[in-house]
């Protein structure tokens, strides 16, 4: 939102409190908590990560900041991890940032559960594929884009990078992935003015299109 624009005193008081990073807020995520924050249950949050190393979550009812977390490394981009095991339901964040930095972070115990390591070019973009039988099998991936022009695809329980593909000495700003007819799973990705689709459909992974600067 925007306070420049005609919007009631509520939604002007959202906008001053939701920018209160001290630099660049670089990612911005709606989520449903399962767990407290600050001691508290909150129907909805917003989450957001900043150069300034800490992870906010916001009410979206006031504006306020419910909680904040310092990380230790500038953040550039966060995904919701959100699963059921054996009945029980996760949920936590995918935070990939400089340097190469990717975690898992929970923010029910305020820890980083793992790190997944092998890059170190800033990581740009970040989307989560789950397998929606196993969760936690090895079709399950997490993908990332880089500042290098370099797309990982990581076995997120491992830690570890199981492909990569090289698109061009530019950055990855952004992934997307979806699902076609037959079960085809797709990613899009953009980078050098252009965006390509890939198919990664029986483990193959190929470029299916590419469309160029418009």
């Amino acid at each position: 939102l925007d306070p420049s624009y005609d919007t009631d005193e509520r939604y002007q008081k959202v906008c001053q409190q939701i920018c209160a990073h001290s630099q660049w807020i670089r990612s911005v995520v709606i989520f449903n908590p399962l767990h407290k924050v600050n001691e508290t249950h909150y129907e909805r949050l917003i989450v957001t990560c900043s150069d300034d190393e800490y992870l906010k979550f916001w009410s979206i009812k006031d504006g306020h900041s419910a909680e904040k977390y310092r990380l230790g490394f500038m953040m550039n981009c966060l995904e919701e991890l959100f699963f059921r095991v054996e009945g029980v339901k996760k949920q936590m964040f995918i935070i990939g940032g400089e340097l190469g930095r990717l975690v898992i972070y929970d923010y029910s115990t305020k820890t980083i559960l793992k790190e997944l390591t092998g890059s170190s070019r800033n990581i740009l973009s970040v989307k989560i594929l789950l397998d929606k039988k196993d969760p936690l099998s090895k079709n399950s991936l997490v993908i990332s884009g880089n500042s290098q022009g370099e797309v990982r695809f990581w076995d997120w329980q491992k830690g570890i990078t199981i492909h990569r593909i090289k698109l061009g000495i530019q950055p990855v700003q952004s992934l997307g992935i979806f699902n076609q007819n037959k079960g085809v799973t797709t990613m899009v990705n953009s980078y050098e003015h252009k965006i390509c689709v890939w198919s990664m459909n029986n483990k193959k992974i190929r470029k299916i299109r590419q469309f160029e600067q418009h």
